[in-house]
C-alpha cells in the first residue's frame, strides 16, 4: 500500500532500491531474494497497473557472467549469471520485460561496475577499494588479474539516467542498454593506478579469483542515448582518492 501511495501521482519511476553485492547477497540469499526480486516485481506491477510509461529498471552487466572467449557482450550476447545477485538481476530483467504492455514499456540499463565518489560511496566496488588503498597507502591486493569488467563512473551513470528520463519514451521502451565506459583487465587496471601512484603497492595473487570474465559492447547505447562517457579511469580514481584523504575515509 505504502509503495503504491509513493508511485500513483508519478509518470515516471527509476528503480534503483535493492541489495548490491556479491558477497552480502551470497550471505542473505533468501532475503536478497524478497527485496531483489519479489519486491522488485511487485513495483513493477504497480507500475504496470498504474499505466506508468516510463520505468527505468536497474540491471547489472554481471548477467553477462563468465565467457571462455574475449569477444565483446552486446544486449542479444547468451547470458551466464554466476552469482545469487547476478541471478536475481536476470530473473528481475525477464519478468519485466514479459510484463511489458501498451502503457508499461520498461527500459533496463546493464551497469558495468560502477567506481566514483558519491553521498554515500561504497567501498566492496573494485576501484572504489583500489582508491582506498592507495589513499591510506595499503597494499593493493589484485585476485587473479586476467579477467576482464567494464567499469563506469557514477556521474555517467546519473548522466544516462536523466537522459532516459528526457528522451521520448518511444525511443527507450522495451530496450535493454550496456551501461559502460571502458573494458579492462584487472591487471590492467593495478598497471594503470601504478602509473597515476608510483608509490602505490600491488600484490598480485593468482589464488581465490573471482570467476566472472566479460567485456561489454556499447555500441547501441552510444547510437541510441547518444552516451558519451566523461570520466575515464585516470579522472575517476584521482578523484576519488582526493574524495577520500579529504574526507578521513579509513
Amino acid at each position: 500500500e505504502k509503495t503504491f501511495e509513493v508511485l500513483k501521482n508519478n509518470d515516471i519511476v527509476v528503480h534503483l532500491a535493492e541489495l548490491v553485492g556479491d558477497p552480502l547477497c551470497e550471505q542473505r540469499p533468501s532475503k536478497t531474494y524478497s527485496i531483489n526480486y519479489l519486491a522488485s516485481l511487485g513495483i513493477s506491477n504497480i507500475c504496470n497497473d498504474l499505466g506508468i510509461s516510463k520505468f527505468i529498471y536497474i540491471s547489472s552487466c554481471s548477467v553477462y557472467g563468465s565467457r571462455s572467449d574475449e569477444k565483446l557482450s552486446d544486449e542479444n550476447a547468451p547470458i551466464n549469471p554466476l552469482s545469487v545477485y547476478a541471478k536475481l538481476k536476470a530473473l528481475c530483467e525477464k519478468t519485466i520485460i514479459r510484463n511489458s504492455g501498451n502503457f508499461f514499456r520498461p527500459c533496463i540499463l546493464r551497469l558495468g561496475t560502477v567506481f566514483g565518489a558519491s553521498l554515500r560511496p561504497r567501498f566492496d566496488l573494485v576501484l572504489n577499494t583500489f582508491a582506498g588503498q592507495v589513499a591510506n597507502k595499503k597494499k593493493i591486493q589484485i585476485f587473479g588479474g586476467d579477467q576482464w569488467r567494464p567499469f563506469v563512473h557514477v556521474n555517467d551513470v546519473s548522466d544516462v539516467i536523466i537522459k532516459i528520463i528526457k528522451l521520448d519514451r518511444k525511443i527507450t521502451s522495451g530496450q535493454i542498454f550496456n551501461i559502460a565506459s571502458f573494458n579492462l583487465k584487472l591487471s590492467q587496471v593495478g598497471e594503470k593506478i601504478k602509473k597515476i601512484f608510483p608509490n602505490a603497492e600491488i600484490n598480485n595473487l593468482k589464488s581465490n579469483f573471482d570467476k566472472r570474465n566479460y567485456r561489454v559492447s556499447t555500441k547501441k547505447s552510444k547510437q541510441i542515448l547518444k552516451f558519451k562517457p566523461k570520466f575515464n579511469l585516470e579522472r575517476g580514481i584521482k578523484d576519488l582518492v582526493t574524495f577520500i584523504n579529504k574526507n578521513k575515509i579509513v
